[in-house]
């Protein structure tokens, strides 16, 4: 697999003693600053792919358009039982092997494991490339966009629980 020689934007969770990294990386360096309302985080990015690099083999995204994706992607839910959160465990998409996308519709999730794109890296990490956003199962490439949000969650523990450390909210600029 070829190195890559990007700058990274690191976010990191804490959850029962375990520190676990997932990074966005692109070719500049990126900046990861509080939202005005405190409520998430931001991040600007280029129109060019990016990749979500992450420890372990599986890694929870949820994608949307609006800042109404985080009512319904909250911590402190377990995914077997609470059906209103979009990570419930039947709202996982079955993506291909080389899927480079994520999902944005409502109750959607995506399960980033070697199954669904994610490629195994030396060291216990993964990384997942994204070039689109799929609207409705048609797929834009993230110049079609200004900005899209994140949930991002990392079980660490392997609960199916989401604990509030294991998981970020995230506004993606794009510029």
């Amino acid at each position: 697999m070829k190195k890559l020689s990007f700058y990274t934007l690191v976010f990191s969770l804490m959850s029962g003693g375990l520190f676990a990294q997932v990074k966005i990386v692109q070719e500049k360096e990126l900046q990861l600053k509080k939202s005005d309302s405190g409520d998430y985080y931001e991040v600007s990015i280029t129109p060019s792919p990016f990749t979500l690099q992450f420890d372990g083999r599986e890694l929870m995204v949820s994608a949307g358009l609006t800042e109404a994706l985080f009512e319904s992607t909250k911590p402190e839910i377990d995914i077997n039982v609470d059906f209103g959160s979009y990570f419930y465990i039947g709202k996982f998409l079955a993506m291909e092997e080389d899927a480079s996308y994520l999902p944005t519709g409502a109750h959607e999730a995506a399960s980033l494991n070697k199954n669904h794109g994610a490629i195994s890296e030396a060291g216990g990490r993964s990384s997942y490339e994204v070039h689109f956003l799929d609207i409705a199962g048609d797929k834009k490439p993230l110049s079609d966009f200004k900005e899209f949000y994140m949930s991002v969650w990392l079980d660490q523990n392997k609960d199916q629980f989401i604990d509030t450390k294991e998981l970020i909210h995230l506004k993606v600029n794009i510029q």
